[in-house]
């Protein structure tokens, strides 16, 4: 035989009231995850979610519903940033258009709506700008200048 919890004077708020709270701290954001855990003596309900590219986990104790801990993080490679080619991968698309270049600066930019990786180069006394899409690594200008 096991040993039960004997209070039984205030039951276990439900997923759905928890749920609740979790979605009025956190407005408009998607439930990942709700488990219910035993932790030092405390039932508690762990709650995940997400809002656009924050993750959040809040832990409540699951009789007074009391918020216990609260964090969030942005995950280093969120769902969002992996629909992009990346750094490596612009860098490489550039210097295949200067290939004894080297790469000074590359930067992610959201310019006018358009994702976009801007990459500077530099070979000898030449200064190259490349514009690459950064869901599709087009590239969208390219411009070689004498460096002065």
């Amino acid at each position: 035989q096991g040993y039960y919890n004997t209070d039984t004077s205030k039951s276990d708020l439900s997923k759905q009231q928890i749920q609740k709270k979790a979605k009025n701290k956190v407005k408009k954001a998607k439930i990942l995850s709700v488990v219910s855990d035993y932790d030092d003596g405390v039932t508690e309900y762990k709650v995940r979610l997400s809002k656009g590219t924050k993750e959040y986990k809040l832990v409540y104790d699951a009789k007074s519903g009391k918020l216990i801990e609260y964090e969030w993080k942005i995950p280093k490679k969120s769902a969002k940033a992996s629909k992009y080619i990346g750094v490596k991968k612009a860098k490489s698309i550039a210097l295949k258009k200067a290939p004894n270049a080297t790469v000074i600066k590359c930067e992610f930019d959201n310019d006018d709506g358009l994702a976009a990786y801007e990459i500077e180069m530099r070979e000898g006394m030449y200064e190259y700008d490349v514009k690459l899409n950064a869901k599709t690594g087009a590239v969208l200008e390219f411009e070689k200048d004498i460096d002065d």
